[in-house]
């Protein structure tokens, strides 16, 4: 959904911005006495590449807009906590490998996140608590736990996502170790 929005935005500004430069707008300029004759004509032989310049303008800051939404998705505690329930630390993005989109929106995007603090007492004190219970998604096998979850498609998202997207999320983390793999994308 934030991508459609960011792309609608992106066509607004861009019509906006080739609507100051067209020809219409040269002639309307001219027909009200706004600029001279010679600086329509200049407009005019300009337009087309302001318009080139801003439809490139326009697609690489929308595209790094995403793209930075990807990679900052899990770099705030919030929002895991938000998704899974559990009281995670400050966290850093380590690594992060961006998947390939393929032909019907779907990919996997891959986080290597640290734990600033360490690895918090109380996050694990909590999923000792609620690993292989039903209901949670928190899974533990000897001293690993796991995150696993799907939402869209007839499931039910978690808070503050969204039910139209068909997303998908993977945690593993180790109890000694303060590094937190996540996979996370669309189905």
């Amino acid at each position: 959904m934030k991508k459609i929005i960011i792309k609608s935005i992106q066509s607004v500004i861009l019509l906006l911005c080739w609507l100051t430069v067209s020809p219409l707008f040269v002639y309307l300029a001219g027909r009200w006495n706004l600029i001279g004759k010679k600086s329509r004509i200049f407009l005019l032989l300009i337009s087309p590449l302001m318009l080139l310049i801003l439809l490139i303008g326009v697609i690489f800051i929308g595209d790094a807009v995403l793209e930075y939404q990807r990679i900052q998705r899990f770099a705030d505690n919030d929002a895991l906590e938000r998704i899974t329930g559990a009281p995670f630390p400050k966290l850093k993005v380590v690594e992060f490998k961006e998947g390939k989109v393929s032909f019907n929106g779907d990919f996997t995007d891959n986080w290597v996140v640290k734990m600033k603090d360490g690895a918090g007492e109380s996050l694990f004190l909590y999923l000792d608590s609620v690993a292989n219970k039903k209901g949670t998604n928190w899974f533990k096998d000897d001293e690993k736990y796991f995150y696993n979850r799907i939402w869209g498609n007839g499931y039910p998202a978690p808070n503050g996502e969204d039910d139209e997207e068909d997303r998908f999320l993977h945690i593993s983390l180790k109890k000694d170790c303060n590094t937190i793999i996540i996979q996370s994308g669309m189905w």
